[in-house]
């Protein structure tokens, strides 16, 4: 038999084995699902969000898994902090995260039958409503206790990178946990998120 034809065949056999191996793997195909997550944006701006995600893996034989993810809030996080001027006068800073969505690639890697270890990265947008009101002590008529409102809303661009683990429950139902930090020119923010998933 000549070796050329030996070793296509050991070539066959091994992608055989590795498709194989792949579609044994509970991590693979299109997914839905959503989170609940801590969001901390510094300068007391934290708090708890809700999102809804989307995206598909592939097992690429061997226990590897890689996917994409599409994120988007369906709440955002709040803030509010007022502070004294030397003045005198009450300055409030209420802050809004809104129209937060992203998209992130990511690699993992098989525990056992049913553990996704994985590492993540990515790209969100996110609006910024930022509001700085002036008030004075005392209320005088006719503008009450309010002397100006500024606002400073933004767009903001962040890089993310994340960690997380993805337990598949059943055949199709995924349980995850995953810690993703961001940065932008404006502010750092940790998120630590808690999910579920739906596998098709």
């Amino acid at each position: 038999m000549p070796v050329r034809f030996i070793t296509c065949l050991a070539a066959a056999a091994a992608f055989a084995t590795c498709a194989a191996h792949a579609q044994d793997l509970p991590f693979n195909g299109p997914r839905i699902g959503a989170e609940v997550s801590y969001e901390d944006f510094g300068s007391g701006t934290d708090g708890a969000t809700v999102a809804a995600l989307a995206g598909w893996d592939f097992a690429v034989g061997k226990g590897w898994v890689i996917g994409a993810t599409g994120r988007y809030a369906l709440v955002g996080v709040d803030g509010s902090e007022t502070t004294q001027t030397p003045a005198g006068l009450f300055q409030t800073a209420d802050v809004s995260i809104r129209d937060n969505w992203g998209l992130a690639a990511r690699v993992g890697h098989v525990v056992g039958d049913n553990v996704l270890i994985f590492g993540e990265a990515g790209y969100e947008g996110l609006r910024v409503n930022a509001v700085r009101t002036l008030r004075a002590a005392a209320c005088v008529p006719p503008n009450g206790c309010q002397i100006s409102r500024e606002d400073f809303s933004f767009n903001e661009d962040l890089w993310t990178l994340g960690v997380g683990a993805e337990w598949a429950l059943t055949g199709n139902l995924r349980l995850r946990g995953q810690y993703t930090y961001g940065d932008s020119k404006a502010f750092d923010r940790n998120r630590l998120s808690l999910g579920v998933a739906w596998q098709f």
